[in-house]
């Protein structure tokens, strides 16, 4: 006959047991009835996974805001360089192009007129377009 060590008194009788909360050292059970059976832990568990898992949607939420804001910025100067200053310098070489031709030079003022406004776009949307790809590089 083999014998099965058990503790001495086996089930374990239905009483308080302390269980210390480690960031306040005191016994939470105090002033429970049923805390042996774990229910008032499995709750403040549950309530502190549910504060934590609150506080990393919130902290997610804001880095990711902060991070679409970041990227947006550059990209609304970007834009706003490109609607608006950039039609105004073109006008700006259109009409010293004009100048020149009516100051004796009509062949290379017109070509100045009309060539100096595209050469100045190529060249100023693709550093735009370099900037916002950096931009967004610099985000991921």
């Amino acid at each position: 006959m083999t014998s099965t060590w058990r503790p001495q008194s086996w089930p374990p009788p239905f009483t308080r047991q302390p269980d210390v909360d480690d960031r306040v050292g005191r016994n939470r059970c105090r002033g429970r009835a049923l805390c042996a059976d774990g229910g008032v832990v499995v709750a403040r568990q549950l309530h502190r996974g549910a504060e934590i898992s609150e506080q990393l949607f919130a902290d997610s939420l804001s880095g990711g805001l902060s991070n679409a804001y970041s990227v947006l910025l550059p990209t609304a100067d970007i834009a706003n360089a490109l609607a608006i200053s950039v039609p105004s310098y073109d006008v700006n070489l259109f009409l010293n192009g004009v100048q020149q031709a009516i100051d004796g030079d009509p062949v290379g003022g017109l070509i100045y007129a009309f060539g100096a406004p595209v050469a100045a776009d190529t060249g100023i949307v693709t550093l735009a377009g370099g900037i916002e790809l950096l931009t967004i590089i610099q985000a991921l």
